[in-house]
Protein backbone atom coordinates (compact mmCIF):
# COMPACT_ATOMS: atom_id res chain seq x y z
CA UNK A 1 0.00 0.00 0.00
CA UNK A 2 2.74 2.49 0.90
CA UNK A 3 4.26 2.49 -2.56
CA UNK A 4 0.87 2.84 -4.23
CA UNK A 5 -0.03 5.95 -2.22
CA UNK A 6 3.36 7.43 -3.16
CA UNK A 7 2.70 6.61 -6.82
CA UNK A 8 -0.71 8.25 -6.77
CA UNK A 9 0.69 11.37 -5.09
CA UNK A 10 3.45 11.58 -7.70
CA UNK A 11 0.87 11.29 -10.49
CA UNK A 12 -0.98 14.36 -9.19
CA UNK A 13 0.81 17.60 -10.10
CA UNK A 14 1.14 19.86 -7.10
CA UNK A 15 -0.01 17.26 -4.58
CA UNK A 16 2.30 16.62 -1.66
CA UNK A 17 2.18 14.43 1.41
CA UNK A 18 1.48 17.57 3.45
CA UNK A 19 -1.33 18.58 1.10
CA UNK A 20 -2.87 15.13 1.27
CA UNK A 21 -2.63 15.17 5.07
CA UNK A 22 -4.51 18.46 5.14
CA UNK A 23 -7.26 17.08 2.85
CA UNK A 24 -7.59 13.97 5.01
CA UNK A 25 -7.52 15.91 8.27
CA UNK A 26 -4.45 14.35 9.86
CA UNK A 27 -1.00 15.70 10.65
CA UNK A 28 1.76 15.67 8.06
CA UNK A 29 4.02 13.44 10.20
CA UNK A 30 1.16 10.94 10.59
CA UNK A 31 0.57 10.93 6.81
CA UNK A 32 4.30 10.49 6.20
CA UNK A 33 4.30 7.48 8.52
CA UNK A 34 1.39 5.97 6.56
CA UNK A 35 2.98 6.68 3.17
CA UNK A 36 6.31 5.23 4.31
CA UNK A 37 4.72 2.13 5.84
CA UNK A 38 5.69 2.94 9.41
CA UNK A 39 2.09 2.86 10.64
CA UNK A 40 -1.11 1.30 9.41
CA UNK A 41 -4.06 3.63 9.02
CA UNK A 42 -7.52 2.81 10.29
CA UNK A 43 -10.21 1.90 7.79
CA UNK A 44 -11.74 5.33 8.33
CA UNK A 45 -8.44 7.02 7.45
CA UNK A 46 -8.00 4.78 4.41
CA UNK A 47 -11.45 5.82 3.22
CA UNK A 48 -10.55 9.48 3.68
CA UNK A 49 -7.27 9.01 1.78
CA UNK A 50 -9.07 7.30 -1.09
CA UNK A 51 -11.68 10.06 -1.18
CA UNK A 52 -9.01 12.79 -1.12
CA UNK A 53 -7.15 11.05 -3.97
CA UNK A 54 -10.40 10.44 -5.86
CA UNK A 55 -9.75 6.70 -6.15
CA UNK A 56 -11.53 3.58 -4.97
CA UNK A 57 -10.10 2.25 -1.72
CA UNK A 58 -8.99 -0.98 -3.44
CA UNK A 59 -6.69 1.09 -5.67
CA UNK A 60 -4.59 1.86 -2.61
CA UNK A 61 -3.68 -1.83 -2.48
CA UNK A 62 -3.30 -2.62 -6.18
CA UNK A 63 0.04 -2.72 -7.90
CA UNK A 64 0.30 -0.45 -10.89
CA UNK A 65 0.40 -2.42 -14.11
Amino acid sequence: MKNRIKEIISERPGLTVAGLAKKVGITQPNMSNIVNGKTNPSLETLEKIALALNVEIVELFEEKS
